[in-house]
């Protein structure tokens, strides 16, 4: 038997992918209709009313105030964490996904980490006020990243050209009438309710398309052909966890190959310190960045 190791493996796998394209399989843009109706991209927002318990609210209005209220919470901490599993014949491959989100009052953190056979990137997103500082990671792990010690500063505006959306929004998707196809209450009991949500696969993701092509480094935008949310809230009708199953293909730039793969994911989001004290992390590094651009 011969022993195999990672390098070989990747490099094997590579020269597979550049396969495809010499065999006349070149691929052709997955999408060329991007959702662009500027009123279709715009959340609806619900303030709750008082007098009225879980129960009173359909589906659609509870994920209209969990997304509305996320916005206004003082502090929280989020974990996110999830395989895409992307196949194209008989060629497959697995990339490891991690998130996390802290916010104290006007200081806000997004890191974020993926890594697979092929790929390993790691990326942080700092704001404060109007500033706004991007840094990468020099090493990545999905447990212990060591981070760069320089940033360069983007402005909202184009920071929304990049990635699609706010990280501070409650997702990345658009949530209102025309992008909910189905909604329903999946299960209930004393301390909490579980509601299931499909959405629509143009009209909730003109925004996630910018940012998964971004963060993929992705040839054109990803078309979806599945999209579930499942999420549950407490009774005070705080978000507790968030589930997100999706299906889509997205074609990618490998060894100088275009190839189109088919790709399942499912991400997990907890919610932690609602309005709580939240620590945000590298701090005193982001604020003396700040300072030495003023």
């Amino acid at each position: 038997m011969i022993a195999v190791n990672n390098k070989t493996k990747i490099i094997s796998l590579l020269g597979i992918l550049s396969c495809f394209t010499f065999a006349g399989c070149r691929l052709k843009n997955p999408n060329k209709e991007v959702y662009h109706d500027p009123n279709g991209i715009i959340d609806t927002y619900l303030e709750r009313d008082n007098t009225k318990t879980i129960a009173d609210y359909s589906p659609n209005e509870i994920l209209y105030i969990v997304n509305s209220e996320f916005a206004s919470h003082s502090s929280y901490y989020t974990e996110s964490s999830g395989n895409v599993n992307a196949k194209k014949g008989l060629i497959s491959y697995n990339q490891e996904m991690a998130s996390k989100r802290w916010k104290s009052n006007d200081n806000f953190l997004l890191e974020t980490i993926s890594s697979s056979s092929l790929v390993k990137v790691g990326d942080q997103a700092f704001f404060k006020g109007d500033n706004i500082l991007l840094r990468k990671a020099s090493k990545v792990s999905m447990s212990n990243s060591t981070w760069e010690n320089k940033t360069s500063s983007i402005s909202l505006d184009n920071y929304k050209k990049k990635y699609g959306e706010s990280p501070k929004s409650f997702t990345h998707y658009v949530l209102n009438d025309k992008s909910i196809v189905s909604s329903s209450l999946k299960s209930q009991d004393e301390t909490k309710y579980v509601y299931e949500y499909q959405l629509d696969k143009i009209k909730s993701v003109p925004k996630y398309q910018i940012k998964m092509k971004t963060n993929g480094d992705l040839a054109d935008y990803p078309t979806f052909t599945k999209i579930v949310l499942t999420l549950t809230i407490n009774l005070d009708l705080q978000p507790v966890e968030l589930v997100i199953n999706e299906e889509y293909s997205m074609n990618k730039t490998v060894a100088g190959s275009n190839l189109n793969l088919n790709c399942t994911s499912k991400i997990v989001e907890k919610y932690q310190k609602l309005n709580e004290t939240v620590e945000v992390p590298y701090l005193d590094f982001y604020n003396s960045q700040i300072e030495a651009n003023a």
